[in-house]
């Protein structure tokens, strides 16, 4: 799961409202899509976890045989054992283990639907989703899937036409290009050429010699 980051925090003296103000050990757990770079976070108990994967466990036993093989692997996940007593539980190395356990349960449950959900039967991929996206983590299942790669055809943004860029003119005159041997005013060549030697506009050679 390269595109979730998931880690674990204790919080040693919350306070539990649904049972009665209670106070607890709450396992707060941080989720970030790192391809959508959305956060979220989750508050449970260690109870919640240990009920989530006896619920999952009876869901799935004696489905088929597909569901058997995996009811054996998370049986066999080394899931954190319970405590009788509530103040070993409080105690900072019982706390710190949990951490590890129910972190890396979680992260094994989520690769089970995210990295490999062919390898599941329909139903205990819609079991795990359900019980652990929808009613655990209170998510959508779209919360924890990756952002779509977008083919780099698909992302060319459409830019509106361009204006048609107008011609500059110059707003002189452009002189006619004419042949060396060609007067520029009568067009004619330089020995018919009729027009006057003192014009400053005529450009060549000059018709009357002895002037």
């Amino acid at each position: 799961m390269e595109h979730l980051d998931l880690y674990l925090k204790a919080d040693r003296d919350a306070v539990d409202k649904a049972n009665g103000n209670e106070r607890c050990t709450m396992y707060i757990i941080f989720l970030r899509n790192l391809s959508t770079d959305h956060k979220y976070t989750a508050k449970r108990r260690y109870s919640d976890f240990y009920e989530l994967r006896n619920q999952i466990l009876c869901l799935i036993e004696g489905h088929c045989d597909r569901c058997s093989q995996h009811y054996e692997h998370i049986k066999s996940y080394p899931f954190p054992s319970r405590t009788l007593f509530p103040l070993l539980a409080a105690q900072t190395s019982v706390i710190a283990e949990r951490i590890d356990s129910l972190c890396l349960f979680l992260k094994d449950m989520l690769s089970h639907v995210l990295e490999c959900p062919f390898d599941l039967c329909a139903h205990t991929d819609a079991t795990i989703r359900r019980k652990l996206i929808v009613e655990f983590l209170e998510l959508d299942e779209a919360n924890v899937m990756p952002r779509p790669r977008i083919h780099p055809a698909d992302d060319v943004r459409k830019t509106p036409n361009p204006r048609p860029v107008k011609p500059v003119h110059s707003k002189s005159p452009r002189k006619a290009r004419v042949a060396a041997d060609t007067c520029p005013r009568c067009m004619d060549t330089w020995i018919n050429c009729l027009c006057d030697d003192e014009d400053t506009a005529r450009v060549g050679p000059r018709r009357h010699s002895d002037r």
